[in-house]
């Protein structure tokens, strides 16, 4: 068995025990919390929550008005009435006594009632979604974190089609947004055989696919970020016409690196190519002619260059790590240290020398 399908039972097993205890593990505060931070149309539930609320608490503190100077309060803070000796044998003034004052005040505040009961139907509705949706985030936060905890190839490479994508993401990404980018990679048409080189080929992306379709687990969660699964083939696209989707970019991960990263392979590329292996000398020191690369292309236009000995030992220290200051001589091409003010060997000003600035992106999800 490869490395590659043991890891796939190891994350299959995990799944299928933190499905089977999904109860266990999920609490309802949780769920919603999670909908109302890290959804894209999280607003939607921010507005309606709000708005029942407002509407419950308007509806139900609203005034019903008054019945012949008796005053009915409302439906939370009612008015009610008793009788007198007097009013309970003769009325009062106009002959009501309190039953009948209460029973037509109480007709005045249920006026109010049909606000109340609507509002709050869409207050359990939205909640309803709240936790729904959050369920589905839950789950695949859970799902991916397992698969890149057990494949570090697949973090890294999601990672690298993220930050290709998304230049402004910060350089710790959420998970949520991580997770719900690499859903709609994985049902790209792109990823049909899966993602080369990790634990995902084409057997796993079409459970994953299937998974996603389930609408009773993620339907939510799909709904709350603007997709819908369809079928025949399976993908996931805009919930409706008007919502906008950016589509992940699927290429070889070489091609999907962060600027960063292929600046600093580049800088160490040119440095391996501006440095000659040190070698016998086959002409007098004096002889000597430094090879001047080529801005355009990046070479060495003069490769049969002699090097002295002293060349050869700083040869060896030429290639630095990616994130270290490189400069070159503009004269003669040769590596120098970043705080040198003229090449020792041509006796070059470094004022306009070449210097590059390189950073490693950290591969971690916030």
């Amino acid at each position: 068995m490869t490395t590659n399908e043991q890891t796939k039972h190891t994350v299959e097993r995990e799944l299928s025990d933190w499905r089977s205890n999904l109860k266990n593990r999920l609490s309802f505060p949780e769920a919603t919390l999670t909908a109302l931070v890290s959804t894209r149309f999280r607003y939607v539930l921010w507005v309606l929550l709000a708005l029942s609320v407002i509407g419950i608490l308007k509806f139900g503190f609203q005034d019903a008005g008054s019945y012949y100077g008796y005053e009915a309060g409302s439906l939370f803070r009612p008015e009610r009435y008793v009788d007198t000796a007097w009013t309970a044998s003769f009325g009062d003034a106009y002959g009501f006594t309190a039953a009948d004052i209460n029973g037509h005040l109480s007709s005045m505040r249920l006026a109010n009632l049909p606000g109340v009961l609507g509002c709050g139907v869409v207050l359990i509705g939205t909640v309803a979604l709240t936790f729904w949706a959050g369920l589905g985030t839950v789950i695949s936060n859970t799902v991916w974190e397992t698969l890149f905890k057990a494949d570090g190839r697949l973090q890294k490479y999601f990672l690298d089609c993220y930050r290709f994508d998304h230049p402004a993401a910060p350089a710790k990404p959420d998970l949520d947004d991580v997770a719900l980018y690499a859903w709609q990679y994985v049902f790209s048409a792109g990823c049909d055989a899966g993602v080369p080189g990790t634990v995902i080929d084409a057997e796993m992306v079409q459970q994953m696919r299937t998974f996603l379709g389930d609408v009773k687990l993620c339907g939510g969660y799909l709904a709350l970020n603007g997709l819908r699964v369809v079928s025949s083939p399976m993908r996931l696209v805009a919930l409706l016409p008007a919502i906008s989707v950016c589509a992940p970019t699927v290429a070889a991960p070489d091609a999907l690196r962060p600027k960063a990263a292929v600046d600093a392979d580049i800088t160490v590329a040119e440095a391996e190519a501006k440095s000659p292996a040190p070698r016998e000398k086959d002409v007098d020191a004096g002889s000597e002619e430094s090879a001047c690369p080529n801005s355009e292309t990046g070479t060495d236009d003069a490769a049969d260059a002699t090097v002295s000995e002293s060349d050869g030992e700083d040869a060896r220290e030429r290639v630095k790590p990616a994130g270290a200051a490189v400069r070159f001589c503009p004269q003669c091409g040769r590596q120098l240290p970043g705080e040198a003010k003229f090449c020792p060997r041509c006796g070059a000003s470094l004022g306009g020398s070449r210097e590059t600035h390189t950073a490693k992106p950290e591969d971690t999800i916030g």
